[in-house]
């Protein structure tokens, strides 16, 4: 063997033990065991974004009742606390006083529709006369003097009754509205003024009103939108009520006012919301809490184990048909018990990794569990 053909044969038999050594690392990596994982489905939330927001009752009609005359308190027709109808009799003042002005001034009445009378016959018989030349000119303007001071006075006495009159019939005292009474600040026989303390209130109870202040930055910058837009979208939000104690308020609320200006101190907009209220249940001035849910929405749901934080913001590993794992950021509208409505980033089956999430790195074949909703 010539010196030449014994380097070629020396060089092909390096290059095959070389290939071989490079081809070793790469077939052991592909034999490699997949990363056992378990994983969830990406499921449609049974819950919906929801914001709360602290509110106070309020009664739509809240009337104090006061007296239009003064006078002594003789009846009070209602027990305190009692539900009236509008028209219903409340109290009474003693009318005796002003009966007899009512008498006095029905007399006087009485008295100068009779002079009235008097007078208009006498400028009839004046007016014949004058025409007929037996009665002078200013001996008629006198007789027709005579007759527009005594209509004049039957004015005056007419309107003197009339008021007599309504000062006797405001002894009686009625509900403005329908709704309860509060408490009775008076005793029979005290002495009440118009410009004294009100004998008691009444407040309408079949709707409520509940006052908000919605932040301008409030995250749910929809709800707030619809409102100032007259509420053109407003119906997409349902309102719920939690009472104090927890229990839900079985009716929803409407937007009826949204005030046209941001508080500049707080930062806020003046809202309210109607409630019906027919078994009276709201009473004014209680604390409730105010759930506003947008029902437009359709979230995903995902187990808040499966979200983790990074500099680029909330993701979730996901995996791929290959079963391969895939890094996805979401946008998502809440945070509730255990979950994260997801808006955006992954799609309606994916399927989570929800434990050995320290184990696993985009582009890593898994060996995936698919765990229920329940473990």
């Amino acid at each position: 063997m010539t010196k030449s053909a014994l380097c070629a044969a020396l060089s092909f038999s390096l290059l095959i033990l070389f290939g071989c050594d490079t081809d070793a690392p790469t077939s052991t990596s592909q034999s490699s065991a997949p990363i056992a994982v378990n994983v969830m489905s990406v499921d449609l939330s049974k819950q919906l974004p929801t914001t709360e927001f602290v509110g106070r009752t309020r009664a739509p009609e809240d009337v104090k009742i006061r007296p239009l005359v003064s006078g002594r308190l003789i009846n009070k027709a209602v027990a305190e606390g009692a539900d009236v109808q509008k028209g219903q009799l409340l109290y009474e003042l003693d009318p005796k006083p002003f009966q007899v002005r009512v008498n006095a001034a029905k007399a006087q009445l009485a008295r100068s529709t009779a002079e009235k009378a008097q007078a208009k016959r006498t400028l009839t018989r004046a007016k014949k006369l004058h025409t007929e030349g037996s009665l002078s000119p200013l001996e008629y303007e006198e007789i027709q003097l005579e007759f527009t001071t005594s209509t004049a006075a039957f004015d005056i006495a007419l309107s003197e009754f009339e008021k007599a009159q309504l000062d006797l019939d405001w002894t009686k005292i009625y509900s403005p509205i329908e709704g309860r009474v509060s408490n009775s600040h008076y005793s029979i026989g005290d002495i009440v003024t118009p410009n004294g303390d009100p004998l008691t209130t009444v407040v309408k109870l079949d709707t409520t009103w509940v006052n908000i202040s919605v932040n301008e930055t409030t995250e749910l910058a929809e709800f707030q939108e619809a409102m100032l837009l007259n509420q053109a979208h407003a119906r997409d939000f349902e309102v719920h009520l939690k009472l104090s104690n927890g229990a839900e308020y079985p009716y929803l609320g409407q937007v009826g006012f949204v005030d046209n200006r941001v508080d500049v101190e707080t930062g806020t907009i003046p809202v309210r919301l109607n409630f019906p209220n027919p078994e009276r249940l709201l009473l004014p001035g209680q604390y409730v809490t105010v759930e506003v849910v947008d029902d437009s929405l359709k979230p995903l749901s995902v187990p808040s184990k499966a979200v983790q934080f990074d500099q680029g913001g909330h993701f979730v590993y996901s995996v791929s048909k290959s079963q391969r794992i895939e890094k996805n950021y979401i946008q998502w509208y809440q945070q509730l018990d255990g979950v994260f409505l997801v808006e955006s980033g992954v799609s309606l089956g994916d399927f989570i990794v929800v434990d050995g999430l320290q184990k696993v790195r985009p582009g890593v074949t898994v060996a995936a569990t698919v765990l229920s909703k329940g473990e």
